[in-house]
């Protein structure tokens, strides 16, 4: 079994070694938990995992909104609003575009950040909304 948190109540639960979806027993939640990698470019109004976010090098992702459970990682480009329950990680030739909330976040000398207002909440204070979100 392995633990993972419903990227829609936070509710944490487990769940088999191998599931790729499962329903959040708290929300009743239909949940995608397999890490999402972007190869070439992507336009996705919204992207929900439990795992991670990859965006390689070369390629791009435009999302409106972007959840992840286990962490960001970009090499490429990625223009979102994200809320994230893992780490973030922006390579050196990561271009960044949004706001973004996580519990850490590592910006690699070299790596571009146009725009957006980060959010940094380690422990239990895990973001449930990306920055502009705030009222």
């Amino acid at each position: 079994m392995r633990p993972v948190r419903c990227y829609a109540c936070l509710h944490q639960f487990q769940v088999g070694p191998t599931a790729h979806t499962a329903r959040c027993p708290a929300c009743t939640k239909h949940l995608n938990l397999r890490d999402v990698v972007v190869r070439r470019p992507a336009m996705i109004g919204r992207v929900e995992t439990c795992g991670r976010v990859i965006v390689a090098r070369r390629a791009s992702l435009h999302a409106q909104t972007l959840i992840a459970g286990g962490g960001i990682e970009v090499d490429g480009r990625c223009q979102a609003d994200a809320v994230c329950h893992g780490p973030v990680r922006l390579t050196r030739r990561a271009r960044w575009s949004g706001d973004c909330a996580a519990p850490s976040i590592v910006i690699e000398p070299g790596a571009v950040i146009e725009r957006g207002r980060f959010q940094i909440s380690a422990g239990r204070d895990a973001p449930t909304d990306p920055p502009s979100g705030a009222a």
